[in-house]
């Protein structure tokens, strides 16, 4: 549901939003046109060094665990793929261009490792439901929380305040936010993805990661998506420490159960517990080389 009513009241409330750049905008646009060459899409990237250097190191690293070494941004599009890549230049940058190192150092390190085991999650969460990307569903996962990077660079302390008061419980979290600004972090995570002409069932993702009265899951573009990074959302917060211990009855769960298909809630719970300790470990491999 793009909404560009929502990006005009985010925009008028808290000033202008990040500004993606040239670069990652033009390759996430041609990454997405099967029109595009292998050499084109190198061309693109090769004029933002040091984002091209981040992509091979993260090529190369553990989490690809690639038997061959990648030397040329070429091989890793042929190998990876240009979706892949695609994600991976995205979650290389928008952290970056929402402003990450304006914001406390503590606070930081709590959205980077949460987002990180949230993105492990949605990937596997993905492989077990037919018609989600599983590569979507990973920057679904590492972009949800975008939202309260741009809070926290704007308001600073009044917002880690509100966010610390609040973090143990989405829905109080949520109603806080809105209280103080008009909309929830979800809302400015939304808000940021449309400015950044991602697709829209991505922006819809990012929007329904916390319950919205607003905004049904069944509204959304990709509704399994959306379920998705919910779930996953979910599943990371119940693991931190003083998180609250009945998010799994929020409201909207029984829409989550049916946009899933395939997964009863008790199965979903079984498969999210199973992988639990395993996912973890990823997200710190991903800590690592992000």
């Amino acid at each position: 549901m793009t909404d560009i009513a929502l990006v005009e009241d985010v925009v008028e409330r808290i000033g202008e939003l990040p500004v993606m750049s040239a670069v990652v905008g033009e390759f996430v646009m041609r990454a997405d046109d099967p029109s595009t060459t292998m050499d084109e899409l190198v061309h693109v990237i090769e004029r933002d060094p040091v984002l091209a250097a981040k992509v091979l190191r993260v090529s190369n690293s553990p989490y690809y665990g690639m038997r061959q070494h990648v030397g040329t941004l070429k091989l890793a599009l042929v190998i990876l793929g240009s979706r892949e890549v695609r994600n991976l230049v995205l979650g290389l940058s928008v952290t970056d261009m929402a402003g990450m190192e304006h914001i406390d150092p503590i606070f930081a390190k709590g959205y980077r490792l949460h987002s990180y085991l949230v993105a492990a999650l949605t990937r596997r969460l993905a492989n077990e439901v037919a018609g989600v990307d599983a590569g979507e569903a990973f920057v679904g996962g590492l972009l949800h929380d975008i939202g309260k990077i741009v809070l926290a660079r704007r308001f600073g302390a009044e917002y880690a305040k509100i966010h610390n008061d609040n973090k143990a419980f989405s829905e109080q979290l949520c109603a806080a936010e809105r209280s103080q600004y008009g909309f929830s972090h979800a809302e400015v995570s939304a808000a940021l993805s449309i400015t950044w002409s991602f697709p829209e069932s991505l922006s819809d993702a990012l929007w329904l990661h916390h319950y919205d009265p607003k905004f049904s899951m069944e509204q959304a573009k990709n509704r399994k998506l959306a379920a998705v990074v919910r779930v996953a959302n979910y599943c990371a917060r119940n693991s931190e420490p003083n998180a609250a211990k009945d998010i799994w009855e929020e409201p909207d769960m029984a829409a989550v159960w049916r946009c899933l298909g395939i997964l009863e809630p008790d199965a979903c719970r079984a498969l999210l517990q199973s992988i639990h300790e395993e996912m973890i470990a990823e997200a710190e491999t991903l800590a690592a080389i992000f």
